[in-house]
């Protein structure tokens, strides 16, 4: 190293100071630490060796972080493979599943159709009225304790609902006004559940009785199962912002066709979505399009 750098080329200075700097005299001057002699003496700063780096011994410290280093990346690695595979095996089973489940169709004998529902008189389910006039179901009205009286408005959705009952239907529900708050609640004698919240319970309804609004063997399943979601959601949220999000999102959906989703039908979504905007009396929160998709569902619903 001493020899090479004699023989370099050397530069001359780019500035000339006309004498030495003169140094604080109270300060420590310390030694040159990479500067090394043959006789173990001071060597100048030219002929200053520096130590072979490459040649010096690691430290039992760095030997233990670099072990540490390399058995990470191996985990990493590993991990990396597990995730490959566990998201090639969740891709094709989404493929059969959804296959499976799209022509899979509730017996009718199945669920139980003799159900109770318990009902808050501040979230009437409007719902129930489209299913009494477009499916065969017997529907009988009563008042619990928690409720002193209902309002007139209540005892004419009464008189609609019992309308034309007879023995011969294919559901038979007992309604019970409630003070259960916002969330419908469907009970089965026969089995120790209860299924929450209305959209929930058309769900069930459509599934136990084999209908036009049944949607379990169609192939668009999963975009009504997606929709009775977002009109789920919409009766959870609080104010009008929040609110808008899911109406826009819905009247995305309707577009300028007549029916939610692009059906010909009116279909189990409208349902739901038109009980929901009336519970919670945001019709003047609708944009243009679903304004005119309400006028179409009160006119198949109630004959407006």
């Amino acid at each position: 190293m001493c020899a090479a750098t004699s023989c370099m080329y050397r530069v001359a200075p780019l500035v000339e100071w006309p004498r030495a700097p003169e140094l604080p005299c109270g300060m420590y001057r310390l030694s040159n630490l990479h500067a090394t002699t043959e006789a173990g003496g001071s060597a100048s700063a030219e002929t200053a060796a520096v130590p072979d780096i490459l040649s010096q011994r690691p430290s039992k410290q760095l030997e233990m972080l670099e072990t540490r280093q390399i058995r990470l990346l191996e985990q990493l690695e590993c991990l990396q493979k597990q995730m490959q595979t566990m998201r090639e095996n969740l891709l094709s089973v989404n493929t059969t599943t959804q296959s499976v489940v799209a022509v899979k169709k509730y017996q009718s004998n199945d669920l139980p159709r003799d159900v109770v529902i318990n009902v808050s008189p501040d979230h009437p389910p409007y719902s129930l009225l489209s299913l009494k006039k477009l499916l065969k179901i017997n529907i009988d009205c009563h008042t619990h304790s928690s409720v002193p009286s209902l309002k007139t408005s209540l005892k004419e959705f009464n008189d609609r609902l019992t309308n034309s009952n007879t023995s011969n239907q294919n559901m038979n529900i007992t309604l019970i006004w409630k003070n259960v708050g916002a969330y419908t609640e469907l009970i089965v004698s026969s089995v120790p559940i209860i299924i929450c919240g209305e959209v929930n319970v058309l769900r069930y309804i459509v599934s136990a009785i084999s209908c036009s609004f049944s949607y379990s063997e169609k192939d668009c399943f999963w975009e009504i199962d997606s929709l009775l979601d977002i009109c789920h959601k919409l009766q959870t949220l609080k104010t009008m912002k929040e609110r808008q999000a899911v109406i826009r999102s819905l009247g995305t959906k309707l577009g300028k066709g007549k029916w939610i989703g692009g059906f010909t039908d009116m279909s189990i979504v409208d349902v739901a979505a038109w009980s929901i905007i009336k519970q919670l009396n945001i019709e003047s929160e609708l944009t243009d399009n679903m304004k005119i998709w309400l006028q179409h569902c009160e006119s198949s619903v109630i004959g407006k």
